[in-house]
């Protein structure tokens, strides 16, 4: 709800999903850009006075989220009241912080906005460097206001949620006495995700292969419906289609899974603040240049597949400069990951997940999955590129 011939901050993104709507189009005054308003953050440019500062990365979905939050917790332990402003739906990401002293969301008033002695505002960050070189998104948010990345320690470029009595109970709703692998069906783009055959495909194996784990196929809003459909007819007993319309209850039974099976989407990046071992394959985007700072995780990327690779594009259709192919639908890199790939990584780590189980029983120790390590990366050895150490 909007008050007539009042100012309102939005996105870029928000502001074009509301022009789409000619009703709205039409009551629309004025519009400007804000970034010749707002003045560079800095950490070295404190003011005197109230240190409240606004933090906004409208980058992308969860995962950017997940990715800011340890930058957020530093400029707060630095002494800044931080205040995060958020798109609809993201919101709860934030939620359980004790550092973070209010979540707002966009739209927000002009006035409201100028109350902030600070702003830090990512409208675009690496999601759109489409070259080589980049650095990771942690990393290029710490340089562009004024902190070496190489002086902050990995260890502290992950946080782990918080979650409270009712998270935790509603994933143990859904666990119950069974062992979870959570398989992420797609992406939210296309150039990111197996062929919806390919997906399907790779799950039944999983299914098949393990039968003694309970197999959450996770979709979304956001995902073709053929995917979910498909995977609704497998009909096997030790899978379960299921949108979660709760998502910290989601990130809640990820802790308590014993793997995680995704694309380069969310749950590589809920799997990597939790610990918790996770298969994920790549295509546009390098593993090296997102999971830099987790463990317990078991790459698929085929680097050799695409001449371009990687191109770090980020969009709904292909580039301009992708090889050229008759109506191009997936991303080459992508179409090269088999399923026995994808299989024989989830081998490796449910069998370390088994041997730390009966380990654990011997010790008394119950907290199985954070005692796995990383088992490596899966691919063609002769061109295999190793995962940064940190």
């Amino acid at each position: 709800m909007f008050e007539p011939y009042k100012l309102y901050v939005t996105s870029g993104q928000q502001l074009a999903r509301m022009m789409e709507d000619k009703n709205v189009n039409n009551l629309i005054f004025k519009i400007s850009q804000l970034d010749s308003r707002i003045a560079n953050f800095h950490v070295r440019g404190r003011k005197s006075g109230p240190q409240s500062l606004l933090f906004y990365n409208g980058c992308g979905g969860y995962g950017d989220q997940i990715m800011t939050w340890p930058v957020v917790k530093l400029l707060a332990q630095m002494g800044f009241e931080v205040h995060v402003l958020t798109e609809p739906g993201n919101e709860q990401c934030w939620w359980g912080f004790p550092w973070i002293k209010s979540v707002l969301t966009l739209p927000m008033e002009y006035e409201v906005f100028k109350l902030f002695t600070y702003h830090c505002i990512f409208e675009y960050l690496s999601n759109f460097d489409e070259h080589p070189g980049q650095l990771h998104p942690v990393d290029c948010m710490l340089e562009k206001i004024g902190i070496e990345h190489l002086a902050v320690a990995p260890e502290l470029k992950k946080i782990e949620p918080v979650f409270n009595r009712t998270e935790i109970g509603q994933a143990l709703q859904v666990k119950k006495e069974k062992t979870i692998g959570i398989y992420q069906l797609s992406a939210s783009q296309g150039y990111r995700s197996l062929a919806p055959d390919q997906s399907i495909f790779v799950l039944q194996r999983l299914a098949n292969t393990f039968p003694h784990v309970h197999w959450i196929a996770l979709f979304d809003e956001f995902n073709p419906k053929e995917y979910a459909e498909m995977a609704k007819e497998l009909k096997l007993d030790n899978v379960e289609v299921k949108c979660f319309e709760y998502i910290r209850a989601l990130w809640a039974l990820a802790k308590m899974s014993a793997v995680i099976v995704s694309p380069d989407s969310m749950m590589v990046h809920v799997a990597g603040v939790l610990d918790i071992p996770c298969v994920s394959y790549w295509g546009a985007t390098s593993p090296q240049s997102r999971m830099k700072y987790y463990t317990n995780q078991t790459t698929v990327f085929h680097r050799e597949s695409c001449p371009l690779s990687p191109c770090h594009f980020s969009g709904a259709t292909f580039p301009k400069y992708c090889p050229p192919s008759e109506k191009r639908t997936k991303c080459d890199a992508m179409m090269s990951i088999s399923a026995d790939e994808i299989v024989e990584a989830c081998r490796k780590v449910l069998t370390g997940v088994n041997k730390s189980k009966t380990d654990d029983k011997d010790s008394g120790n119950s907290d199985t999955a954070k005692s796995i390590g990383s088992v490596g990366r899966v691919g063609r050895p002769e061109n295999s590129i190793p995962l940064p150490t940190s």
